[in-house]
């Protein structure tokens, strides 16, 4: 292994200053710098102050000079009241509507002549009504200031003589040319401190200050609180001119700029102790360094062996190669078994020498780019010849061994024999083109679903653990998580069998319908296969009912298994759904015809018992009549008898006739269906029985129209309806206005043909299991045969329908024919 190595430098001493000194100098030049930095943040704060203190002022002047142009407004609104000749009027109600508007001014005045005669409101100010200004020690002076200087000037603060202490705004007003007097405004001085915001600027740092001087003693008075140090504190001074007043800002505590700066000036000092002392440490560290070296030289000697160990026994072959002669510097052993020659042989031979002739790769560039620092590292798959002539594919890693700054000198290649690899893949390609074949060309539709993601959604609803009962009544009473479900399921591919079963032009149209198709499906089968994912089952066999893109219902087996390797994720899943449409039909017919034989045998059963019985009846009083004609001699007797016989015979025709009906009925399994217009055949049934429906007066209401049709035998459409319409008009309630109500309805699978009367009724209690039975009546009605129900019920039943019927006696009946649509 070749390593560059770098010849170890002695620390020079003479580069290192006497620990001592070099630490004492550091600590002064460090204190001058940092108290420069200190006394520069000391002015930075005092300039911070003073433009504070500035915008405090600014702030209150603002608000004073607000408070002075509304009481302006105030007073010049109330001098328009006052006409060229010094008269006015409505002076109360002007008053009152400017203070309204204005409440920070607590009262107004007219002062003609320097004489108070109006103020509002008057309540509380009488004292100051008849008030001289310029004969009044505290006033006068103020108001020849106003005169004189013609406009709005404040007087005060004053001690007014109704009590109070109050600022006066008089504003001279002047009309043709002569002074009339004042408007003036009085503001409380309570009042204005408030709304200035004297009094909120109060805080911690600083306060603020209204002083005048005194007309009177030309001193300056102050009406707001002074600190003891006013006359030395630092301030700053605004004045109002309208009223020669001056607002003070005033810092509280003088003399102590450098108090802040103390817990600076203290870690800044420790800062430096300590910077000195960590100096004057590490400035005796050299010998200590040296140690360090000393010990990573050895830790560094002890990872070469180490790489020399990992590179002689490694399981991969790795080997130094010169990047200008593409020759062997070194290799280790496993790339001399790779190659199939000894260390020794390897040695000077070129990397060259083992390529493959039919190896088309340029590995000359990749190199050339290695060496112009264009890549750093690449890797490539290349096709090499063993010494023995053998087809070998390696996988080879290349880096450099230079630094950025060096000449290329060598580089490392890692080389991995993946010959047996490569056979595996090309076997593996070969697999699965012969799967993709069988996959594709499969006469059973087969798809390929990933179901990781239904797997994982069932995770996060926790049902798993819960019993498959209890998951399938989840599914049931959440639908919504089970389309969140089904939604998760990934189409992977699809063969050309899946397509034809689905009606689906191309795979992407599937997929894109595919769940809102699969939802159609039996719901019953899907929870099972969630139950099946959540059980972590691995196989899953069922038969549904699938819809397919256009609607179209078929039968399937579904089958799907888990591709081995993939159990625990479900990423692969194989589902085959062959149709099993026609199977299902015929089992479905064969059922049906099964059914069908079983209701015929049972009623073939039941007529044979009818028949056995009426014809007995019949022979019997034949056999009776003819054995005692033997006995009897006398010709009007024997008259008697054979009369008594031909009634016998004729109820034995009839009887047979009705048998033979019923017969026909049963015998024809191949009745004609025929789409009837339902509304002719009740006219042609009206039509026949008209005579009885005019003589008896029955009202007939129909609710039939036109376009209403069924799916039903000619026949036995028209016996039906005669029958239940005859016998609404034969057993009519004497006593009522009768009427038959004849409609139809859907429902289901059916339609409902309705024929009802409000007759005499049938007590179903006591008749309801005989109603339909053949000749079974239950009325004295000399018409009444007990066969025709028989006979209606035999044909309906032979149409795949049903007859019922609702009755009460002496409210009517309403028999109700189910027809199949």
């Amino acid at each position: 292994m070749l390593i560059k190595g770098n010849k170890s430098k002695a620390i020079n001493s003479s580069y290192i200053l006497k620990p001592a000194i070099t630490s004492i100098i550091s600590f002064l030049v460090l204190v001058v710098i940092g108290y420069f930095i200190i006394d520069q943040q000391q002015q930075l704060l005092q300039e911070k102050e003073r433009l504070e203190m500035q915008g405090m002022l600014e702030v209150t002047k603002q608000n004073v000079q607000q408070i002075i142009q509304n009481s302006y407004t105030v007073a010049a609104s109330l001098s328009l009241i006052i006409d060229d000749n010094g008269n006015y009027q409505n002076f109360e109600t002007s008053a009152e509507r400017l203070l309204k508007n204005n409440q920070n001014i607590s009262a107004v005045q007219l002062v003609p002549n320097g004489i108070i005669k109006d103020t509002y409101p008057n309540q509380g100010n009488e004292a100051s009504i008849g008030l001289n200004l310029f004969e009044t020690e505290h006033t006068k002076d103020e108001a020849f200031r106003a005169i004189e200087l013609r406009e709005m000037y404040f007087a005060g603060p004053l001690e007014l003589v109704q009590g109070g202490t109050a600022i006066v705004g008089r504003l001279p007003i002047y009309r043709n040319q002569k002074f009339w007097g004042f408007s003036a405004v009085i503001i409380n001085l309570d009042t204005l401190i408030e709304e200035s915001g004297l009094q909120n600027f109060n805080n911690k740092r600083y306060y603020l200050s209204l002083s005048k001087i005194n007309p009177v003693t030309f001193k300056e008075d102050f009406f707001l609180k002074r600190e003891n140090n006013f006359e030395k504190a630092f301030k700053k001074t605004l004045q109002i001119p309208q009223g020669d007043w001056n607002i003070q800002i005033v810092k509280k505590r003088a003399n102590n700029d450098y108090l802040s700066l103390y817990p600076t000036i203290i870690l800044w000092t420790v800062f430096c102790i300590i910077s000195s002392v960590f100096l004057y440490f590490l400035l005796k560290k050299p010998s200590e360094l040296e140690k360090v070296i000393k010990d990573q030289t050895a830790i560094i000697a002890e990872n070469e062996r180490e790489f020399q160990a990992i590179f002689d026994h490694a399981g991969l072959g790795i080997a130094v190669i010169n990047i200008n002669t593409r020759k062997f510097e070194k290799a280790n052993s496993h790339l001399c078994s790779i190659l199939g020659c000894s260390l020794e042989d390897l040695k000077n031979e070129s990397i060259h020498k083992f390529r493959h002739p039919e190896d088309n790769f340029n590995f000359e560039n990749l190199l050339s780019e290695l060496k112009n620092g264009d890549i750093n590292v690449f890797t490539v798959t290349r096709r090499l010849k063993s010494v023995q002539g053998l087809e070998l594919w390696i996988n080879i890693t290349v880096s450099p061994m230079w630094d950025k700054d060096e000449e290329p000198n060598y580089y490392v290649a890692i080389i991995e024999d993946i010959t047996e690899k490569k056979k595996s893949y090309e076997q593996l390609k070969q697999s699965e083109s012969r799967f993709k074949s069988l996959f594709d060309d499969s006469p059973i539709p087969l798809r390929e679903e990933d179901l990781s993601e239904v797997q994982n959604e069932l995770k996060r609803l926790n049902i798993c653990h819960l019993p498959s009962t209890k998951i399938y009544r989840y599914f049931k009473t959440h639908p919504e998580e089970l389309r969140n479900c089904i939604s998760k399921i990934k189409i992977i591919n699809v063969n050309k069998e899946t397509l034809r079963l689905r009606n689906a032009t191309n795979k992407e149209v599937l997929i894109k319908n595919f769940t809102d198709i699969i939802s159609k499906n039996n719901t019953s089968i899907l929870i099972k296969q969630l139950i099946t994912i959540c059980k972590g089952r691995t196989f899953f066999s069922g038969e549904t009912n699938i819809v397919t893109i256009n609607g179209e219902h078929k039968d399937v087996q579904v089958k799907w298994y888990v591709v081995p390797g993939y159990e625990g994720n479900y990423k692969r899943v194989f589902v085959s759904t062959e149709e099993i449409t026609a199977q299902k039909n015929a089992i479905r017919e064969l059922r049906n015809s099964h059914k069908i034989l079983l209701e015929r045998n049972k009623r073939l059963l039941d007529f044979s018992y009818i028949t056995s019985h009426n014809l007995r009846s019949h022979t019997s009083n034949i056999q009776t009549i003819i054995t005692t004609l033997d006995f009897i001699d006398d010709l009007t007797e024997r008259k008697g008898l054979f009369a008594m016989l031909k009634v016998v015979a004729d109820s034995l025709d009839e009887t047979i006739h009705n048998l033979n009906e019923v017969t026909s009925i049963r015998a024809n399994i191949n009745i004609k269906k025929e789409k009837l217009n339902l509304l002719s055949y009740i006219k042609k049934c009206l039509d026949i029985l008209s005579d009885k429906i005019k003589s008896e007066d029955i009202r007939i209401i129909n609710h039939i129209n036109s376009e209403e049709f069924i799916t039903f035998s000619t026949a036995y459409l028209e016996s039906i309806l005669l029958n239940l319409v005859s016998n609404a008009i034969k057993y009519r309630d004497p006593e009522k206005d009768s009427y038959v109500e004849i409609s139809l309805k859907n429902y289901k699978e059916y339609q409902i043909l309705y024929v009802k009367d409000n007759g005499i009724g049938i007590d179903l209690k006591k008749h309801g299991d005989k109603i339909f039975g053949m000749y079974k009546t239950f009325s004295e009605h000399p018409e009444a045969k007990g066969i025709g129900l028989f006979i209606i019920k035999n044909q309906i039943e032979a149409m795949g329908g049903k007859i019922e019927v609702d009755s009460k006696p002496g409210e009517g009946s309403t028999f109700k024919v189910y027809i199949q649509k």
